[in-house]
């Protein structure tokens, strides 16, 4: 039976500093080449670009090559020519050759991961990720922390992710245009962020090698670790990590108004952040025109003349010694409005983004 092969590239049109345009071709892995008449399902392109569907029955395919991630809850997908798909028709002989590509102009954006870690392997294997509304793209870094990302003109998130590790800042806001960005950093401010993870993983590899037939148990618990780890990595690479103390959202429900209490505990004397969002930010329809919060034993920290439809954003710092406390909100406005309360060390305002 005959074969479908073919090469997936990246063919980059890179602005110079003398205003020219240089072209470069680069083999693209991890892409999907996918048969949307659900005949032969989908290959992944390997380190060179390569793929192949090997020994297919003769028919008609349409192959649709594309990259896809999920970050932080949105889905970012990038396709390959040719669009929609490329139709291949199958007979007797392999067809090599056929091929995808994506045709883009070009910016670099390069910088570094680096910190004062004294750790072998501490700069080296960071993925560095750009996203856009309409690009995406990674890369990893070299061994000196280095990195080297081509995108399109447009306004990207920048993150830097290694698992178990923290850098700082959590992300960078970095509009690419006409010409070429460096020093776009982040420092590594921690590296044991998932020990609680290893711990557990080892207990439950103990416990499970005592059972007569361990394989489930084993695997159950490579999941729960592999999940662990993402969470803590994530977690720890937020800017209100091992800050925020409290986050509730108080709406307005039909029928009369009525009072709602949270309880928490503060562990350490300082300064906090009372920071209130008032509706959807800047949003006038689910806005509160109304509204009184208090916490016990402080005293009132904002009134109804705090509110109205056109204020979007109030913010408080209070100091707070160790103890329990009790934030009572009453919201009134029409069903539906809301605000969200947010008490940390830190003033999630002064944020590149709200978290």
């Amino acid at each position: 039976a005959p074969d479908i092969s073919g090469t997936v590239t990246d063919i980059y049109h890179i602005k110079q500093k003398d205003n020219s345009w240089k072209t470069e071709y680069h083999p693209r892995e991890g892409v999907i080449i996918e048969d949307e008449t659900n005949q032969i399902g989908y290959k992944i392109s390997g380190q060179n670009g390569y793929y192949i569907f090997p020994d297919v029955q003769g028919s008609t395919y349409n192959l649709h090559a594309f990259r896809t991630e999920t970050f932080e809850g949105n889905d970012y997908e990038v396709g390959y020519n040719p669009l929609p798909y490329r139709v291949v028709n199958v007979c007797k002989n392999d067809l090599p050759n056929q091929n995808f590509w994506l045709d883009i102009f070009v910016m670099p954006l390069t910088g570094g991961v680096n910190g004062p870690i004294q750790i072998g392997g501490a700069f080296t294997n960071w993925t560095v990720s750009a996203y856009s509304s309409n690009y995406f793209d990674s890369t990893k870094t070299d061994n000196e922390g280095n990195y080297l990302l081509y995108l399109p003109s447009g306004t990207y998130k920048v993150v830097s992710r290694k698992d178990c590790y923290v850098s700082y800042p959590p992300y960078i806001t970095q509009t690419v245009s006409d010409y070429q960005i460096s020093n776009i950093n982040f420092q590594i401010t921690d590296w044991q962020v998932c020990d609680k993870c290893y711990a557990t993983f080892y207990r439950e590899q103990k416990d499970c090698g005592l059972l007569i037939d361990p394989e489930e148990c084993l695997n159950n618990s490579i999941l729960k670790f592999k999940q662990c780890v993402i969470m803590k990595t994530n977690d720890a690479n937020s800017y209100l990590y091992n800050g925020i103390i409290l986050s509730v959202e108080v709406q307005r429900a039909k029928g009369s108004p009525e009072w709602e209490s949270f309880e928490f505990q503060v562990q350490e004397e300082g300064n906090y952040f009372v920071n209130i969002t008032n509706g959807d930010l800047f949003n006038q329809e689910t806005a509160v025109s109304s509204a009184e919060i208090n916490l016990e034993p402080y005293g009132e920290l904002f009134g109804p003349s705090d509110f109205n439809k056109n204020v979007f954003q109030l913010k408080k710092e209070i100091h707070l010694v160790p103890g329990n406390y009790t934030l009572n909100a009453i919201v009134r406005s029409q069903p539906g409005s809301y605000i969200t309360i947010v008490i940390s060390n830190r003033d999630v305002f002064s944020f590149p983004e709200l978290p």
